[in-house]
């Protein structure tokens, strides 16, 4: 997954399991 500056809006459909 890519990161960003602010992960909000991944956050939300990233499950915890994978950050």
């Amino acid at each position: 997954m890519e990161f960003t500056t602010h992960n909000e809006a991944i956050d939300a459909f990233t499950p915890s399991d994978q950050r």
